[in-house]
């Protein structure tokens, strides 16, 4: 179990993203999000929509 415990503290917290991803965010976020609120009508599937799209 302890080794298990060291692993994960071990685990780097820096998440890696490709080159140009954070451009590509900014550019199309605002409206991937504002479509699926549209869509889904919730705000909070909304959210749930644009995380899935940029994972």
């Amino acid at each position: 179990m302890a080794t298990n415990c060291l692993a994960i503290q071990a685990a780097p917290t820096a998440v890696i993203r490709p080159p140009g991803f954070e451009e590509l965010y900014n550019e199309y976020s605002e409206t991937v999000y504002r479509t699926a609120r549209r869509i889904t009508g919730s705000a909070a599937d909304a959210e749930d929509v644009l995380q899935t799209v940029f994972l």
